[in-house]
């Protein structure tokens, strides 16, 4: 019965003594020392294969293939470089530090930094390309159905219209004014007013009963002398005579 305690507490120191060797932040959960046992922890911890899946975005298959790729090596100067990290909420961090001379880390094929060896911490992306995730399988193509292959028979593209025909700008029509015609009118021409013959002889009693009454004064009482021709009776003949000969010049 002591036998047993004394193994299962052993067990237990020892996993603890192990648990503390890590580094805070470890991919890791259990120290290894080489390639074979870095692939057996992470092939047997689910926890530890999430964390170098989700690092280089591979698929378990393709981390394991990577991991197996990896050597063990000692730095031979110091290395200041990103260093990436898991906290306990499993979020992803990275930092920069220096990794001292002499350091045993993992490398790839080419002597290039790959992960620490006393964490398990990558110093990279890892591979530029991926082992399997980069042959593309083409996507299976469904064939036409026949009520496609008749859509497609029975709908005829839109023939292309000339460029010109589209652009063309169209000229706005042009309206031409024209002025209303006044409807033509003869002239009217009044008549000169003439005077004729008859016109003429019958006038001049006229001028000379005229003539008489404004030399007798109008017929108002007087002496017994024969009265005299004023001037204005004069005048009053002198005119009718001289327009009765112009009349007459005019009618021969």
């Amino acid at each position: 019965m002591n036998f047993r305690v004394l193994v299962c507490s052993a067990t237990i120191l020892a996993t603890a003594a192990a648990l503390a060797k890590m580094p805070k932040n470890a991919f890791l959960i259990h120290p290894v020392a080489n390639t074979e046992q870095l692939v057996r922890e992470v092939e047997s911890s689910r926890v530890v294969m999430d964390r170098y899946a989700r690092h280089f975005a591979l698929k378990p298959d393709d981390v394991l293939t990577y991991l197996r790729s990896l050597h063990v090596m000692r730095l031979p100067a110091p290395l200041t470089t990103t260093i990436y990290s898991v906290p306990t909420t499993g979020v992803l961090r990275t930092h920069v530090d220096t990794i001292p001379k002499g350091e045993k880390i993992f490398a790839d094929n080419a002597g290039n930094p790959a992960l620490r060896l006393i964490c398990g911490n990558p110093l990279t992306l890892g591979p530029r390309r991926p082992y399997t995730m980069n042959k593309l399988e083409a996507a299976p193509v469904d064939e036409p159905t026949d009520a496609l292959r008749k859509l497609s028979a029975d709908v005829k593209p839109d023939e292309p219209k000339p460029l010109l025909a589209q652009n063309e700008p169209t000229a706005p029509a042009v309206v031409e004014e024209t002025a209303p015609v006044a409807p033509a009118t003869e002239p009217v021409v009044e008549p000169a007013p003439t005077i004729g013959h008859s016109d003429q002889l019958g006038i001049l009693p006229i001028l000379l009963a005229g003539g008489v009454l404004i030399g007798h004064g109008g017929g108002g009482g007087g002496g017994g002398n024969n009265p005299v021709p004023e001037p204005a009776t004069l005048i009053a003949l002198g005119s009718g005579v001289a327009l009765l000969a112009k009349q007459r010049k005019r009618i021969a």
